[in-house]
């Protein structure tokens, strides 16, 4: 049930709709069920990246198919962590510490609007292939530059604050994600 309940929160803040926020369970057990969706994110994260290493063959690591997947599950799994870690402490910096909890359980559901997104996306952009007609490329940036401003709304909603404070936490995602895709392609 909380995960129904979590979902269709998630949903609602995609349409930018802060009633979202009343479908999260808000506590401390919340937060931590909310990271259970970790379970069904990493294998199609992991889907997600097989695709587009299958069009972009020059990125394909050359490591065995298990030391991939250890550090996959490892990058995984502490970019998330890094991720809410920093906006915890920004939360306090900016006196929203209050809000932290909501934010986090918010953003760990988002994670299934995200994936539902994004995989589509990444297999048109496949299909099209990266000399295709364009449209799949398009496609996929599309969708990105959605998921940013997806972590925009769920930012301004759920810790409320200013616009121009909410654009700084999607800068630290994609500043973390980055970070953590050269790292992952450093140890591959």
């Amino acid at each position: 049930m909380e995960a129904v309940h979590g979902i269709c929160g998630a949903w609602r803040l995609l349409h930018f709709d802060r009633s979202g926020l009343s479908h999260f369970r808000v506590t401390p057990d919340g937060f931590w069920n909310s990271f259970w969706i970790g379970v069904v994110v990493l294998p199609a994260e992991a889907l997600i990246s097989l695709l587009v290493l299958a069009v972009l063959p020059e990125a394909t690591p050359e490591a065995g198919i298990v030391r991939v997947a250890l550090i996959f599950v490892a990058i995984f799994i502490v970019r998330w962590l890094t991720y809410l870690t920093l906006i915890a402490e920004l939360s306090v910096m900016i006196q929203r510490g209050e809000n932290f909890i909501t934010y986090a359980v918010a953003y760990n559901w988002s994670q299934v609007i995200r994936i539902a997104i994004m995989l589509p996306a990444v297999a048109i952009f496949v299909v099209d292939g990266p000399g295709g007609s364009g449209w799949g490329m398009a496609i996929f940036y599309a969708a990105q530059v959605s998921m940013w401003f997806y972590s925009w709304a769920i930012a301004r909603l759920a810790l409320n604050i200013p616009r121009g404070t909410a654009v700084g936490t999607v800068v630290i995602e994609v500043a973390t994600a980055s970070a953590f895709a050269f790292v992952f392609n450093a140890l591959v």
